[in-house]
């Protein structure tokens, strides 16, 4: 899954998720709410 208003990694077994864009200074949206959601399965 691409995501544009998330950023997913994860290294060493730690799932890490970065919540972008910075300029909106990490307001929540109905976007990222289905991209966190609807994750990697």
């Amino acid at each position: 899954m691409d995501y544009e208003q998330i950023i997913y990694d994860v290294a060493d077994g730690v799932a890490t998720v970065t919540v972008n864009p910075p300029d909106r200074m990490k307001a929540m949206t109905l976007q990222k709410g289905g991209e966190v959601r609807n994750g990697p399965h």
